[in-house]
């Protein structure tokens, strides 16, 4: 899947969660990124950040 086509998959699951859930755009965003850092704390995750095409560099934040 390419990077359009999740971006695309992201934006209806936070359609859904709007319409569904009342949970708005932002707030959903908030929500992610707090359940990515707690995820990233218990597994002890390493985050890569693309920094050209097919280069990648570890980096330590979201």
């Amino acid at each position: 899947m390419n990077r359009e086509d999740k971006k695309d998959a992201i934006k209806m699951l936070m359609t859904t969660a709007n319409e569904d859930l009342d949970i708005s755009f932002l707030e959903f965003i908030d929500l992610a990124k707090e359940l990515a850092e707690e995820y990233i704390a218990k597994e002890k995750v390493e985050i890569y950040q693309e920094i050209s095409p097919g280069l990648y560099r570890k980096t330590l934040r979201l």
